[in-house]
């Protein structure tokens, strides 16, 4: 997962599907919902948007595991962490991520996993992965306000999450953010982390 979230961070090119994309790929894109609106309203906020789960009136900060945002003069990266992973920790049922921001990410993915192993990282090959943007997807985004809010659609809404959300340049690259974060069932709260 961190590998994947990696590797997604820093995919440099244009999503092929896009119009303003070059025409010269032929591999298929997750974003095909976006492929016919307006790059600007896709276009990446000047900073990496924070984020922040929501159950009910509690929010929770999810913790930022890989960043790689090149967008309006604002330059970071941050590697996935190759040691111990703590992950925030928020109790119930119902979730959504919300992510103010008044642009669209092109794309947003969602990871999520029943467990994870020492030192907090997960067995990648166990992911479920939806890409929200696609017909049937295991998790939704809609616009609510002025936020991006992603809502899970998995059977099971508890366990570690993993979400990366990519927006595009102007120059027509990406810059994206991932966040992780574990959902643990109401019946468990008096439960450590």
């Amino acid at each position: 997962m961190l590998l994947a979230l990696s590797a997604c961070a820093t995919s440099g090119a244009a999503p092929p599907s896009h119009p303003d994309a070059p025409a010269t790929t032929n591999s298929p894109s997750p974003i095909d919902a976006n492929a016919t609106r307006p790059m600007a309203e896709l276009l990446a906020p000047d900073e990496p948007p924070a984020a922040i789960v929501r159950i009910g009136s509690t929010e929770t900060e999810p913790k930022v595991v890989a960043l790689d945002w090149n967008a309006a003069g604002y330059r970071q990266s941050q590697a996935p962490p190759d040691g111990r992973l703590v992950w925030p920790v928020a109790t119930g049922d119902s979730w959504t991520l919300a992510i103010p921001t008044v642009t669209d990410p092109a794309r947003v993915i969602m990871y999520r996993y029943a467990d994870v192993g020492p030192g907090g990282i997960p067995d990648e090959g166990s992911a479920q992965e939806s890409v929200c943007s696609v017909p049937e997807a295991s998790c939704t985004i809609e616009r609510t306000g002025g936020n991006v809010v992603v809502r899970p659609e998995f059977a099971e809404e508890t366990g570690y999450f993993a979400v990366q959300a990519a927006w595009l340049t102007a120059d027509r690259k990406e810059a994206s953010v991932s966040w992780v974060f574990h959902i643990k069932p109401p019946t468990s709260a008096a439960a450590t982390g």
